[in-house]
C-alpha cells in the first residue's frame, strides 16, 4: 500500500511539468474573433523563460464562459533537471476550455520583465 501510495505521488509530480500529448487544442495565432462550441478547447504555445524574465500571462474577461484549464512545459535546455542557470527556458503550452454559451474576452501577454512585448486579444462567442 505505501508503494502505491508512492508511486502515485512521484508519478503527480514527474508529470507535473512534462509535455501532456494526450491533451490537444485548437491553436490560437493572431488576434481575432474566435466561434467556438462548448467543450471547444484551445491553446497558445509560446517560449518562456522565467528566470531571464520572459513570461506568459492571461485575463480571462468571464471565466463561466471560457476558463483556463492547464499548462504543458517542454523543456528547451539540456540543462532542465539541474538547477543551472538558464535551466528553465520551456517552450509553454495554455490551454483554455468553453465552458458554456455566451461572450468573453482573453487576453495574453508576452512580457519580458514586465514591459509586454506582445499582445493578442481573443474576443469568444461560444454556442
Amino acid at each position: 500500500m505505501k508503494y502505491i501510495l508512492l508511486l502515485s505521488i512521484f508519478s503527480v509530480f514527474s508529470t507535473c511539468n512534462e509535455k501532456d500529448n494526450t491533451l490537444k487544442g485548437i491553436p490560437l495565432e493572431a488576434s481575432g474573433n474566435i466561434n467556438a462550441k462548448v467543450t471547444d478547447v484551445f491553446s497558445f504555445t509560446k517560449e518562456e523563460h522565467p528566470s531571464v524574465g520572459f513570461n506568459v500571462i492571461y485575463k480571462i474577461s468571464n471565466k463561466e464562459i471560457i476558463d483556463f484549464k492547464k499548462k504543458s512545459t517542454d523543456p528547451l535546455s539540456k540543462l532542465h533537471k539541474s538547477n543551472a542557470p538558464g535551466s528553465d527556458k520551456t517552450l509553454s503550452t495554455y490551454f483554455f476550455e468553453a465552458k458554456k454559451e455566451g461572450k468573453a474576452q482573453l487576453i495574453i501577454k508576452y512580457e519580458f520583465r514586465g514591459t509586454i512585448e506582445e499582445e493578442y486579444i481573443y474576443d469568444f462567442t461560444v454556442e
